[in-house]
């Protein structure tokens, strides 16, 4: 039986890999067609953050249903 510090520290591994995951395979086809106006303007902006620190979790919902 693993530690609280240990479930801890395993719960923020994999919620540090799945932010990652979203990151990586992140893509505008994940977005509605009223979204893609947004990501165009945050692309043309030269945005520097990640795809998971601007859509939120219904845009990782749709990545995971469509990679499922």
């Amino acid at each position: 039986m693993l530690s609280v510090s240990n479930q801890s520290h395993e719960l923020q591994v994999v919620c540090a890999s799945l932010l990652q995951y979203f990151d990586k395979f992140f893509t505008g086809r994940l977005l509605y067609k009223s979204e893609v106006r947004q990501l165009r303007s945050v692309l043309h902006s030269k945005e520097t953050r990640p795809p998971s620190a601007i859509y939120g979790p219904e845009h990782f919902l749709r990545l995971l249903c469509r990679r499922a």
